[in-house]
């Protein structure tokens, strides 16, 4: 894995996602969090994935895979694109609400089954509702972070221009894989650590390093896409 850290400080948004992804750290210390808080928060984080993934698809007018051809902002290129898109749009957004919403209530359910249980009564989705109830705060810190790079970078640099339809329907799994890499590696420390501050705190480290990484990555891509292989 090539890690992109160099470019930090060229990407305001990264330092937004370093700060939301350290409330878990301040919860685990001083409000008593536990591994199912932290799962909770992480499957959470999901959603909130999907929801700007949904922004970023309504936003979308390029017909091209990302880098793949040489688009010329014309006005009659532009309707056009505007025209199918919107036809496109019809079938994919439907389509990834099933789709990631399904993958969700699996993940949900899974988490319910095996960490949100007392093992007599079998999964307890009331119990996972509740640790999401109480690790709301940091579900806004996240959809805040993700909501300011959304509009720095997708709106403010305008990668909506040069997102295609391969990299915009597969980049929020991508995204996703690192938080349940996550959850598989929360899910062995609650088994054999409980309550360990000292591994739910590493937990939530590997997972800034890894979500820091993919989110530097994202931006180079279309970055690169922008300077040498897309003109607008």
């Amino acid at each position: 894995m090539n890690f992109n850290f160099r470019y930090l400080n060229k990407y305001k948004s990264s330092f937004f996602l370093i700060l939301s992804n350290l409330y878990p750290i301040y919860g685990v210390i001083f409000l008593n969090w536990d591994v199912r808080s932290i799962l909770a928060l992480f499957w959470a984080e999901t959603g909130v994935i999907g929801v700007y993934m949904l922004l970023k698809t309504l936003l979308i007018w390029n017909l091209h895979p990302l880098g793949k051809a040489k688009i010329k902002y014309k006005p009659k290129v532009v309707f056009s694109n505007f025209i199918i898109t919107s036809i496109l749009k019809l079938f994919v957004i439907p389509f990834f609400v099933l789709h990631f919403g399904g993958f969700m209530l699996v993940h949900g359910i899974f988490l319910s089954s095996f960490f949100f249980t007392d093992y007599t009564q079998g999964a307890d989705i009331q119990s996972l509702f509740q640790y999401l109830n109480l690790v709301s705060p940091g579900i806004i810190f996240l959809f805040i972070s993700h909501g300011l790079s959304f509009i720095f970078n997708y709106i403010g640099k305008k990668e909506y221009r040069m997102a295609g339809w391969d990299n915009i329907t597969t980049n929020p799994y991508k995204r996703v894989a690192v938080m349940h890499f996550s959850l598989i590696f929360g899910g062995f420390a609650f088994f054999l650590f409980q309550r360990s501050t000292i591994m739910l705190v590493f937990m939530i480290l590997l997972k800034i390093v890894l979500d820091l990484n993919a989110h530097i990555r994202e931006r180079l891509i279309y970055s690169s896409a922008k300077d040498g292989k897309i003109t607008l």
